[in-house]
């Protein structure tokens, strides 16, 4: 892995301090040397994984983890404990979800970058941490960056 430092990352999102209840990665289908998808499972994770279509794009991955969201609640979650969902993710396409989540009364963390994520996502979600602020032990790929980057 190398770059990233998967656990740090986890501890960031989710504090020892709280106890989590079910932790799933979603994702397209990685290369065979990819390693962050086994260790995930060493950590706990389950990791639900989808074949990219013909034209080599991502295919069910973020309806599959929005039902997730929904369907979780009525057996994993409640809002008189509080429960959050913490989602690391930047599309704005999970506003919709989000805002269900908080209509039910439970809360919503969101983790990413601050220059990428959807503001309507930042917004939506009842905490958002932002990853250019967190220790840099977490790892960066090449060609990211924790300095906001600026389009003209």
């Amino acid at each position: 892995m190398g770059l990233y430092d998967f656990r740090r990352l986890y501890e960031l999102a989710c504090p020892a301090t709280v106890q989590v209840g079910r932790s799933i990665l979603f994702g397209s289908r990685p290369p065979a040397n990819d390693s962050l998808w086994e260790r995930a499972r060493q950590q706990g994770f389950e990791v639900k994984v989808y074949d990219r279509n013909a034209a080599n794009k991502e295919k069910e991955v973020d309806l599959s983890l929005s039902t997730t969201l929904m369907e979780d609640p009525y057996e994993y979650m409640r809002a008189d404990r509080k429960d959050m969902a913490v989602l690391l993710t930047r599309d704005r396409d999970y506003v919709p979800t989000v805002n269900s989540l908080w209509r039910r009364g439970l809360r919503v963390r969101v983790v990413f970058w601050e220059h990428a994520v959807a503001r309507a996502l930042r917004d939506a979600a009842d905490e958002f941490i932002p990853l250019e602020r967190s220790p840099r032990h977490i790892g960066h790929a090449a060609g990211w960056t924790d300095q906001p980057v600026t389009t003209s």
